[in-house]
């Protein structure tokens, strides 16, 4: 039995509704009404209108209803004569008088209500309707819709519509008098609607499941104990309902029941909220025994996907049986993606799945598995829905894997019309996701989309990227809008003028009307601006420019555009729990403000050679103008800048100075304001009188005809710098020196219209000073900068030559001057040196006789030098000679660098490092360096011939000298060939000089093919002492005694082969082994050419050979063999 909460207020509210119930007005009443075809038969006609004449009578026989023929997509239609908004349909079915039946045609139709005939756009209150024969059925559109057409829709093939009344009304009403939202069931119930799955609790007895917890079912849900406070029966409503009433029921099996409960909702199954009345929570009164449903209405319906009923004071046990009743949000509810679902109208896809059993398939909500991506895809990885058709989206809900710990926690959505364009929600805002694997969290978008393609793409995860997803929204295109305009308006700006902004909002049909909230002034909020409609008076320019952006719309224009944009803001009444619908328009208010215009009565008085007084009429802005905050005069004259001068807004005259004499000016003059600069005046042009001259002439410049006369000239002065006309130009000339004497003489003055004058009859050896300045009608000029002239007596030396010069001197030898050659007193000679291949050589100097030629000593080899020669008479110093070009002959190089010093090294390897340095090339250009090794018995031995090679001294390395620019480090003794030498490893026990010394490759003059070097001295850079070993002085006294070497000296010549067959001369024992060591480098060319071998191998030369024995090791015991016995054996071997 239905059990209220007090009956008196039951009979109340009943009573109060009755009475409303008889005002409520049928829209459709009476109105013109349309359909798609009419049947007749016999006498009776199925017109439309009968479905609008007020008679519910259901006897199509008796002419009450109205009938179409048979055809594809029936319709029937009612025009309110106004869009007005539509709750509820009420439509009277035909009732089946004949004793043989009749055919129903009254199923899967559909109500649309829409603002023109063309279907183009509709809301739908309802589809795959169906009526009962005879029957009369209320059909609710939640929330209201909005048209002036309500259409009845039957779509297919060979359909009919049969129908006997149709009543529509704005507000809802059943028969009880409780409106229609406390009277809907959500179907929790049912199982077939609230699925077992979508039911949880804080604990469960085994017998009692949460999903037992259903209205009038067999069983009841009981916690496991009494001893929780906090526990709850939870139920997923599946789509988004806003609730108005609950109902309980206790265990029908034994006497447990719950006597007082409270609830709590949400809507993301995350954020929770106690139901409140009165700002206080709401304890609702429960059973009092198993059987009875009690129902309690919420007086502040919110919108609830997910509800709890928390038992507080019980009988016995904690059990409970629920239904909920509201009215379910038309564009919230589940897409299908859920266990339980049969024949789903979408398909879904995935970018990579982990395995057959976690496929896209597996993502349904609440489902046995779920989708997982593969974990190794490098690409984003995406869960799709292919829903077939554009629909409306308007939430989600996740679950992470049903059977493993895994979930996603962030995720991205997005959105196309087509596989190849997609959209970001929200920008590609990350969503919060799942923070265990089987809870369900919901996201409802704030901005509902449309789209056929939605993709959920993981962003973060625990473990895997494993997802169970519903999407929620409606089938067709329901997205709530709400458009906000407002009319743009210009301004006039004049006192008193006003203009009025009227906000207008346009919404969807599923939302009540828009309220306007807030009126903004570029996003300021206006104080008690709430209407729809904002009126703005114009008050003065100053006002407006502080309170607009304000721009010049051209340089050329006076005019200021100034803008505002006053923005009208609306949201869609709320439903709690609902995102808020909201919007702005824009409305740009414009104002056309003035820069000042121009000034008038410019004129100029008291003009001198440097002031002038300039006058106008005072300014007066209009109404479109702001103050005058500054007046500007400009001028200038032809050839120099404008000048400025800015004076307060009320000024009216202005005295120029500093102006140019004897020139002609033009004056404007402008106002400014705030808002910028006006036009300027009509130009006044006026000239200045004369003065003296400010500046001399320039550019004065004298050309010498002879000793004593010159040619004096300079440039005229311009009008810019004459300050008048300039009547003659006066020279002044002044001696102020004469051989040996300062003192000056009396100052000569020319005179002149023209710009030069002649000088004669100068003193020679003297230095004279001339100036010049310029004459006005008012007065002469400055002078001009001093010009000096020197009269000299000029002797110039000739034919100067040079001797043959050697490495280090030449001799210098010249003819005395032609003029003034009998007063020359000293001849200066002075030279420069330079070498090409050494850029920071240079070599400066000169010197002095009164001889008529000089030796130049101390000059360095190989240099480019340039003399001159200049003669000095009692006038001073004349001009240079011709310039003399010589070259010093080349030679030998210095000894190279050693900084550092000769190095004491002792060693007990075979090879040592050393540093070789450069040599400076002063003499010539370097070609090479030799590395020279003297092994020694004490280290006072010396040299005593560099030339004279063998065993003891030899050339161990010949560098090229591109490799020592610097310094180099050396490797000596590493057995290696360097140069045509090679580096023979030290040995041990002994003592070793090492050298350096430079080479410069010499080419004769007299033979192009005679090439020699230029050997420079050695430079000592380490005294080496080898420790003894013992290994390698055992080797080499093996090989003394163990083999006898035979040398073959040559003892004489026999017999000479004919001088012609000989290319060079015989070369000597002595300089044989040098010899065969140049043939070397040079790989035996030479050799080859100067010696043909005859038919057995042999030089061409008969030659006796004398064959001498090198003492053995035994008989040297004691002693060392001389420096020419090891010589000759060498150059025999």
């Amino acid at each position: 039995m239905l059990v209220g909460r007090h009956s008196s207020e039951v009979l109340f509210w009943s009573s109060a509704l009755n009475v409303v119930k008889n005002f409520l007005l049928d829209l459709a009443l009476y109105q013109n009404a349309t359909q798609s075809s009419t049947y007749s038969e016999g006498s009776k006609t199925g017109e439309a209108s009968l479905a609008v004449d007020g008679d519910r009578r259901r006897d199509w026989n008796q002419g009450f209803c109205t009938h179409t023929n048979k055809q594809k997509d029936p319709w029937w239609r009612v025009d309110l004569g106004a869009s007005l908004p539509v709750a509820e349909v009420v439509i009277v079915n035909r009732l089946c008088t004949s004793p043989g039946g009749c055919p129903n045609y009254m199923n899967a139709f559909e109500i649309r209500i829409g603002s023109d005939t063309s279907y183009s756009t509709y809301t739908s209150c309802g589809r795959n309707l169906f009526l009962d024969d005879g029957e009369t059925k209320s059909f609710y559109c939640d929330p209201p819709a909005v048209g002036r057409y309500v259409s009845v829709v039957i779509p297919g093939n060979a359909k009919f519509i049969n129908i006997c009344e149709v009543e529509v009304y704005s507000v809802r009403q059943v028969s009880s008098g409780v409106t229609a939202c406390r009277m809907n069931l959500v179907g929790v119930s049912d199982s077939s609607i609230i699925y077992d799955q979508r039911f949880s609790a804080s604990s469960s007895l085994s017998s009692s499941r949460a999903s037992n917890g259903r209205l009038n079912e067999g069983s009841a849900w009981i916690p496991s104990s009494n001893n929780n406070n906090n526990d709850y029966l939870q139920i997923d409503l599946g789509s988004v309902y806003v609730v108005c009433a609950v109902a309980t029921q206790g265990n029908p099996n034994a006497n447990d029941w719950t006597k007082t409960y409270k609830i709590k909702t949400s809507l993301d199954n995350v954020n929770w909220q106690c139901y409140k009345e009165n700002n206080a929570v709401k304890v609702f009164t429960g059973n009092s025994q198993k059987n009875e449903i009690v129902k309690n209405d919420l007086y502040n319906p919110l919108a609830v996907k997910f509800i709890r009923f928390y038992p507080e004071v019980f009988n016995r046990n904690k059990a409970l049986r629920v239904e909920v009743f509201g009215s379910k949000q038309t564009c919230f509810s589940s897409l299908g993606n859920e266990k339980g679902v049969t024949s789903p109208q979408f398909s879904v896809t995935a970018s990579t799945e982990l395995d057959n059993s976690h496929m896209a398939e597996d993502s349904s909500l609440y489902g046995s598995s779920s989708w997982c991506s593969k974990g190794d895809a490098s690409s984003p990885q995406y869960l799709q829905f292919d829903f077939g058709k554009v629909v409306t989206v308007s939430g989600i809900a996740t679950q992470g894997d049903a059977g493993d710990d895994k979930w996603v926690t962030k995720y991205a959505v997005s959105y196309g019309y087509d596989e190849q364009s997609w959209l970001e929600y929200a920008e590609g805002q990350h969503l919060i996701g799942n923070s265990d694997n089987s809870s369900v969290v919901v996201q409802l978008f704030s901005s509902p989309f449309a789209a056929q393609f939605v993709r959920i793409l993981p962003k973060n995860h625990n473990k895997a990227q494993c997802m169970r997803v519903d999407l929620f929204g409606c089938r067709d295109f329901q997205v709530p809008f709400l458009y906000v305009i407002v009319n743009n308006a210009t301004l006039r700006a004049a006192h008193g003028e006003s203009v009025t902004l009227n906000c207008v909002t346009k919404s969807s049909k599923q939302r009540p009307h828009a309220v306007v909230k807030e009126w903004k002034k570029d996003g300021v909020q206006l104080a008690d601006k709430s209407s729809s409609s904002l009126t703005i008076t114009y008050s003065n320019a100053s006002d407006t420019n502080n309170k607009y952006h304000c721009v010049s719309l051209s340089s050329s224009s006076r005019d200021i555009q100034c803008t505002a944009v006053y923005q009208c803001s609306a949201s869609l009444v709320a439903i709690d729990g609902l995102p808020e619908i909201k919007n702005q328009g824009n409305s740009t208010l414009t104002v056309i403000l003035k820069k000042p215009g121009q000034v008038i009565g410019v004129s100029i008085s008291m003009v001198t050679a440097r002031t002038a007084l300039v006058r106008w009429t005072n300014y007066s802005p209009g109404e479109d103008e702001a103050p005058t905050t500054s007046i500007t005069v400009r001028y200038q004259n032809s050839t120099s800048p404008y000048h400025l001068a800015i004076l307060p807004g009320s000024s009216s005259s202005k005295e120029l100075t500093n102006l140019k004499p004897f020139s002609k000016y033009n004056v404007t003059v402008m106002a400014s304001s705030v808002l910028g600069d006006g036009l300027w005046s009509n130009a006044v042009t006026f000239e200045t009188l004369t003065a003296r001259p400010s500046t001399s002439p320039s550019n004065i410049a004298s050309q010498s005809l002879n000793e004593t006369s010159y040619k004096i000239s300079w440039d005229p002065l311009t009008r810019e710098k004459s300050n008048g006309v300039v009547l003659a130009y006066e020279m002044k000339y002044t001696r102020v020196y004469h051989v040996g004497s300062p003192s000056s003489s009396t100052p000569r003055y020319q005179n002149t219209t023209d710009t030069m004058v002649m000088l004669q009859g100068l003193t020679l050896c003297s230095t004279y000073h001339v100036l010049v300045r310029a004459y006005t009608s008012v007065g002469v000029g400055p002078f001009s900068p001093t010009l000096t002239i020197v009269t000299n007596a000029s002797a110039l030396p000739r034919d100067v030559k040079a001797g043959t010069p050697s490495k280090r001197s030449l001799t210098l030898s010249w003819k005395k001057p032609l003029r003034y050659g009998d007063d020359v007193q000293l001849y200066t000679v002075s030279y420069e040196g330079t070498k090409s291949y050494y850029p920071e050589f240079k070599h400066t100097d000169s010197v002095q006789t009164v001889a008529l030629s000089r030796e130049i000593t101390d000059l360095y080899p190989d240099t480019k030098y340039n003399f001159v020669v200049v003669a000095t008479t009692y006038c001073g110093k004349g001009d240079n000679s011709t310039m003399v070009t010589i070259r010093t002959v080349i030679d030998a190089p210095p000894a190279p660098g050693n900084p550092e010093g000769p190095k004491q090294i002792e060693t007990g390897g075979s090879s040592v490092n050393l540093t070789i340095w450069p040599a400076a090339q002063d003499n010539g250009p370097i070609s090479y360096y030799q590395i020279l090794v003297h092994r020694v018995q004490d280290w006072t031995d010396t040299v005593s011939d560099w030339n004279d090679f063998g065993s003891n001294f030899y050339i161990s390395a010949q560098i090229p000298a591109s490799e020592v620019k610097t310094k180099m480090m050396f490797l000596l003794g590493d057995g290696e060939n360097k140069g045509g030498y090679k580096n023979k490893e030290l040995s041990s026990g002994q003592k070793y000089k090492i050298y350096s010394r430079a080479l410069t490759e010499f080419t004769s003059k007299k033979r192009s093919t005679d090439e020699r070097f230029l050997t420079g001295q050695a430079q000592l850079l380490a005294q080496i002492e080898v420790e003894a070993g013992g290994k390698q002085e055992a080797k080499e006294s093996s090989i003394v005694v163990v083999v006898p070497l035979v040398v073959f000296v040559l003892l004489d010549i026999t017999e000479v082969i004919a001088r012609p067959q000989i290319s060079v001369q015989p070369i000597s024992v002595s300089q044989f082994s040098e010899y065969v060591t140049q043939m070397r480098r040079d790989k035996n060319a030479g050799f080859a050419k100067q010696y043909k071998p005859n038919e057995r191998g042999q030089l061409n030369s008969k030659i006796k050979w004398k064959t001498m024995m090198i003492p053995t090791q035994s008989t040297l015991a004691g002693s060392r063999p001389s420096h020419h016995d090891i010589t000759e054996s060498q150059t025999s071997s």
